[in-house]
């Protein structure tokens, strides 16, 4: 009796040193890798990408990863488990932030054909709490013709003009907003200092954007000139939000407030805080 119980003994502890052993040789390790667009891309320029995309996932809050480079791609391994939906944007996404000035809807209609096809596009918005700076809505299968359909009738000069940008994220109706904005920004990510995320354990986290010195000069001018007016910042061609500014700031601050999961501040934070990339890339499936 006993030497059976010896081997089953011998057996389930083998059987736990083995699993054990896989396990931490394995891990929940995962690697991802993401392609330049462009061929042959500069090493140097692969490497810069690498220490940027390594900051934002250290912004992120995560540690236990490397970063390489691998010819003309880039490979990130984690070696815990992680939500590859979540992380993606944080790899592949440009970094371009920027804050426009709006145009107003209504004084934009006016001068508009009634007849212009770009109405019959988009659902046109009534109402006085609909953002002044949103021409219409459009579910995401029509954007792709709205977009053809502007680029073909609304060119302007360099620098002049119209800038039509959709809204990050679709509303309560599944659709996206078509804002308004002056085509250039009128700050930049080159004037911002850095960003925090606030009252993270509450329900309604926010993030505060701290613009440098230049920067808050700039942001106070355009506050004072712009009450009651939307302000957009917008992300990588995208409007993250577009509140109306309600009085003069003389902070330097904004803060970035509503909606957002805590999830998503920790993205913008990781983006703020870290600079553009200089190459575009993909993700490789």
């Amino acid at each position: 009796m006993k030497p059976i119980i010896y081997i089953l003994s011998t057996l389930l502890f083998l059987s736990i040193f083995t699993f054990g052993c896989s396990k931490s040789a394995t891990g929940h390790k995962q690697t991802v890798r993401i392609q330049s667009n462009v061929e042959n891309s500069n090493q140097d320029l692969l490497s810069q990408s690498n220490l940027i995309i390594e900051k934002r996932l250290k912004v992120f809050g995560l540690n236990d990863f490397e970063v390489k480079n691998v010819e003309n791609s880039i490979q990130i391994t984690f070696n815990d488990s992680i939500n590859l939906d979540e992380i993606s944007p944080l790899l592949t996404s440009k970094g371009e932030v920027g804050f426009y000035e709006t145009y107003d809807r209504d004084s934009l209609t006016k001068l508009l054909n009634n007849n212009d096809k770009l109405f019959s596009l988009l659902d046109i918005p009534l109402g006085k709490e609909i953002s002044p700076a949103i021409l219409g809505y459009a579910a995401e299968q029509n954007k792709a013709e709205i977009d053809k359909y502007i680029a073909a009738h609304y060119v302007s000069k360099p620098g002049n003009g119209i800038r039509f940008v959709w809204s990050e994220t679709p509303d309560k109706n599944g659709k996206y907003a078509l804002y308004l904005l002056k085509n250039k920004p009128t700050l930049t990510k080159s004037q911002i200092l850095t960003s925090e995320i606030q009252d993270l354990e509450s329900k309604n986290p926010d993030l505060m954007i701290q613009f440098s010195d230049s920067g808050s000069l700039v942001w106070r001018n355009l506050s004072k000139s712009s009450i009651g007016k939307p302000i957009a910042m917008v992300v990588d061609n995208q409007v993250v939000i577009a509140p109306n500014l309600m009085s003069e700031i003389t902070s330097g601050k904004c803060q970035v407030t509503g909606r957002f999961s805590k999830e998503e501040l920790s993205y913008l934070k990781s983006i703020i805080n870290s600079d553009e990339l200089p190459l575009e890339f993909t993700l490789m499936k």
